[in-house]
């Protein structure tokens, strides 16, 4: 009895010693040209983060200026939204089964969803035990918008509130905004 004792302690003393896992972040963006791309870069620096951008095969920016303008899509256009081709040219990042925390980030429009390449990313990797804090460059209300777009308003788990910059952010912006986060 009593090694099996001493054994237990042994395996509790070492576990309790053992090194955690360090936690890796990763910065996913989509950009149109937008600052957003800018923005992600910089977190990414100051996070030690590895960066990926999400990139469609087919670029349809005119797509999204119409469903802004709220103007009438063809029907072509509204088959090619619903089709296959809008794949990515990379849809599972190299380290995302490593990461643990993604910072994501893609512009806004006046629909305050956000864009369909990041939808399609979402949905194409596998979330489970992430924490995702979206950014973006905008106001803070059309980021929650966006965000329960992308949650479906709490369906999908482990996502923070996000931070929208405003246009003329500075690094130190960034760098509070992460002490805030790290302070969590």
């Amino acid at each position: 009895m009593k090694k099996l004792t001493v054994l237990f302690l042994c395996v509790l003393l070492l576990s309790a010693c053992s090194p955690k896992k360090a936690e890796k972040s990763m910065v996913v963006y989509y950009s149109e040209n937008d600052g957003i791309e800018e923005l992600a870069t910089q977190i990414a620096d100051d996070t030690d983060s590895e960066l990926f951008r999400i990139v469609p095969k087919k670029d349809y920016s005119s797509l999204n200026e119409k469903i802004d303008k709220d103007e009438q899509l063809s029907a072509e256009e509204i088959k090619d939204l619903q089709s296959t081709s809008l794949l990515l040219e990379q849809s599972v990042p190299d380290q995302w089964n490593e990461c643990d925390t993604v910072y994501i980030g893609f512009p806004l429009s006046s629909v305050t969803a956000a864009p369909a390449p990041v939808a399609l990313f979402l949905s194409q990797n596998n979330l489970k035990n992430k924490t995702f804090i979206p950014f973006t460059i905008g106001t803070q209300d059309a980021l929650g918008h966006a965000r329960d777009s992308l949650t479906f308003d709490g369906a999908r788990e482990g996502w923070k509130d996000g931070k929208a910059f405003s246009e003329t952010y500075t690094e130190a912006d960034i760098e509070e905004w992460l002490d805030m986060l790290s302070d969590k």
